[in-house]
């Protein structure tokens, strides 16, 4: 059982929080890495004793696509574990009723900060800066432009098993506790 109940009713703000982050961060991380070995590919060689593109290529060359499916994958089924995680935690939790109206108004709110997210990772996927790499993460890309849609499964689902409980009576053989 987790002691401290108050604070899972605001799991949905960290999902969105880790998920646009995750998100940016991974796509930050992918960019600066092609930049970074396109440019020792480009790099001409003084010297005949060493050939910095044929190392990079030896090297980066092959780390770059296989890191960039792996950074694909990894922000997708995050995301998505996180949202499974809202829902595990929220059964195993036993809360008052009271708690349900409050735990409505914190979904809504979340669908409200959803749709700020969405809008600014639509920008950010638009700019000529990162909207290349951004749009790359295709399974990510999909949740966080579906964002408002996602929280209100999430948070609608997630009530149902937080407030699940409440039907669960000790010594009946559904309790946890």
């Amino acid at each position: 059982m987790i002691n401290k109940k108050s604070q899972t009713i605001f799991q949905l703000f960290v999902w969105l929080a880790i998920g646009f982050v995750l998100v940016i961060m991974l796509a930050l991380f992918n960019f600066s890495f092609n930049l970074i070995t396109g440019t020792l590919q480009n790099v001409t060689s003084t010297n005949s004793f060493a050939n910095i593109s044929e190392g990079v290529d030896a090297t980066f060359g092959q780390i770059n696509p296989a890191m960039q499916r792996a950074h694909h994958t990894y922000a997708f089924v995050t995301i998505f574990m996180l949202a499974i995680s809202i829902f595990i935690t929220n059964f195993l939790i036993k809360v008052n009723p009271v708690f349900f109206v409050a735990y409505i108004f914190v979904v809504i709110t979340a669908v409200i900060v959803s749709v700020i997210l969405s809008n600014q990772y639509e920008i950010l996927m638009t700019s000529s800066l990162l909207g290349g790499t951004i749009s790359e993460f295709t399974a990510a890309s999909w949740i966080m432009l579906q964002l408002p849609i996602w929280t209100s499964v999430v948070g609608i689902i997630g009530a149902v098993f937080l407030f699940a409980g409440i039907i669960r009576d000790r010594g009946s053989g559904g309790s946890i506790t």
